[in-house]
């Protein structure tokens, strides 16, 4: 496995597994990523 593929598996992972929420957004503050943590807390509210 080359690096670039074992550096892209192991974020996914982390972002995947994580108890923390969290979420990309771009430069307009549309949220173009988010993990299942963002999705089922009903702590954090994300507007479409």
């Amino acid at each position: 496995m080359n690096d670039l593929r074992l550096s892209q598996q192991n974020y996914e992972e982390l972002f995947t597994n994580t108890s923390d929420a969290i979420w990309v957004q771009d430069m307009e503050s549309n949220i173009t990523l988010a993990n299942e943590v963002c999705e089922n807390s009903p702590a954090i509210l994300f507007q479409n």
